[in-house]
């Protein structure tokens, strides 16, 4: 069979194109359906969504990073047109994942006798809903999304990400009306909930078949890996399950200590901001993160200073649209609120700015944790992840009695701060680029100042021109003051470098082809 044989920068492109096109459209269908969610129901309700969907996402550590080490293996076999290898590598994975799914399920099914104890105060649960039966759902969607994430996975090695983003469109474009449609003419929250994971696990069965006779040669081969490949899969394992389980618990505990120690309400708050942010990382992440599979190729054919020049660019790349996402977000968030939710649903500015820094810095790391996954350099991480999860946990804990609702964010800064902040860079540079990282701690540093300097004349812009926000039309205006005087700032600043001038040298021969 014939693999994707375009370059690594075409099918990129492809990829954080329609990434793009995928983070646009599901968030302004995820904004129109939270809003009829406020109104048809309330923010408690909110609650109970973030709550079971963190809780739920805890039990993926059954998954103990495994996926990853199988998935890197993929890179060499789809680029050396190796059909043989890839469909031993694809049928250990479509075992694996089902052994996982029903890890998953007996996990979750231990766990629901306790569902209640996440809740501070059961008593905000609402009276037409069941909490046992809504985190049923959550679990049997978690469960029935690992039965295809083998032949996503396969998919996704061949740098076809780009495809597999416009399913993605079509699909919860389609679960969105849905539930949308079912949320207007019974305002039931447990038939909302079921109809967008039917709706969804079905296109995830429609589109899993296409894949499987894209893939025909790949999934016919019944030969198995050998007993060698497979013991230095489950090292791999070993060395990432520290790293897995770490990481799944920092992702979840910020809503799920919110949840049991401030309360649903609260939760359902911060999941107005949660959401708002997450669109942000998503899209981010979206466009960044679709040069891993890209980068696990370049892991084998580029020079060791062709992946640095490669990264630095890539990071530029990231550290600006990670820096002018997370200002925007700072000085525009809670006038957004304001207008959409209502004041009443506002959070204080102090958590509002932790919320900021923890996106800044989530926001800023794609590019450097692409590059860590594509280079198959987690296994040298086992144990960072689940440090910096006690960490959060402690500090998080700590923290909030005296604090509040932002001393849960603070812990979480605190554990980034010492630990994946500086170690990350450390393992790239040393292992991967056989070089120092002062130079990205210098690029790194200059976006912080830039970033902090850039909210500091936008508010005063803000406060000279008296620009109080009361409806859309002045919010909008205030996001173009604030994008303008961003890029601004960082144009003038950032001219002179390299990477500045190898982008505007790359759009430049863009137009000059077209014209």
């Amino acid at each position: 069979m014939a693999f994707n044989s375009k370059s690594r920068t075409e099918n990129a492109l492809k990829s954080s194109t329609m990434a793009i096109i995928e983070v646009v459209s599901n968030s302004l269908l995820s904004f129109i359906y939270r809003t009829l969610f406020i109104r048809f129901l309330s923010s408690t309700y909110l609650g109970l969504n973030g709550l079971f969907s963190n809780v739920i996402g805890l039990l993926s550590i059954a998954e103990l990073g495994i996926g990853m080490c199988i998935k890197f293996r993929l890179y060499k076999p789809m680029g050396d047109h190796d059909v043989e290898k890839a469909g031993q590598i694809a049928g250990f994975l479509r075992r694996v994942y089902l052994i996982i799914s029903l890890v998953i399920l007996i996990l979750g099914i231990i766990i629901l006798p306790f569902a209640k104890s996440f809740i501070k105060n059961p008593e905000e649960i609402p009276s037409d809903v069941n909490v046992y039966i809504i985190y049923l759902l959550f679990l049997f969607e978690s469960f029935a999304s690992y039965l295809f994430t083998f032949r996503f996975s396969v998919f996704s090695a061949d740098q076809k990400d780009y495809l597999y983003s416009f399913y993605r469109v079509g699909g919860m474009t389609l679960k969105y009306v849905i539930q949308m449609i079912i949320l207007i003419t019974t305002r039931n929250y447990t038939l909302v909930l079921a109809s967008g994971i039917i709706t969804f696990l079905i296109a995830d069965i429609v589109f899993s078949n296409w894949i499987k006779n894209q893939y025909k040669e790949i999934f016919a081969v019944k030969t198995p890996l050998s007993k060698v490949e497979r013991r230095e899969i489950m090292d791999d394992t070993k060395a990432t399950l520290l790293h897995r389980i770490g990481g799944k618990v920092l992702d979840s505990s910020d809503t799920i200590l919110t949840s049991k120690l401030i309360g649903l309400t609260i939760t359902g708050f911060y999941a107005n901001y949660y959401m708002v942010s997450a669109v942000i990382s998503k899209a981010i992440n979206s466009v960044m993160g679709s040069f891993v599979s890209s980068l696990g190729n370049a892991h084998y054919k580029m020079t060791t200073d062709e992946r640095l020049w490669l990264f630095k660019r890539l990071l530029f790349a990231n550290l600006w649209l990670g820096s002018m996402f997370s200002v925007c977000f700072f000085v525009l968030i809670d006038d957004f609120i304001n207008i959409w939710a209502g004041p009443g649903m506002l959070l204080d500015g102090f958590t509002v700015l932790c919320i900021s820094i923890k996106l800044y810095l989530s926001s800023n790391r794609v590019i450097l944790g692409s590059f860590i996954d594509g280079c198959g350099l987690f296994v040298k991480d086992r144990y960072r992840s689940l440090i910096e999860a006690v960490f959060n946990i402690v500090f998080s804990l700590l923290l909030a009695r005296r604090f509040g609702l932002a001393g849960i964010f603070l812990g979480t800064l605190a554990s980034i701060a010492l630990t994946e902040f500086w170690r990350e860079p450390y393992l790239l540079y040393k292992y991967e680029f056989k070089h120092k990282s002062i130079s990205y701690w210098l690029t790194y540093a200059g976006f912080a100042a830039l970033a902090v300097i850039s909210t500091l004349i936008i508010r005063l812009i803000f406060n000279s021109l008296s620009l109080e926000t009361s409806n859309l039309i002045t919010w909008i205006i205030k996001g173009v003051i604030a994008v303008v005087v961003f890029n601004a700032i960082h144009t003038v600043t950032l001219f002179p470098t390299k990477e500045f001038k190898f982008y505007t040298n790359l759009i430049g021969n863009k137009f000059r082809k077209k014209a």
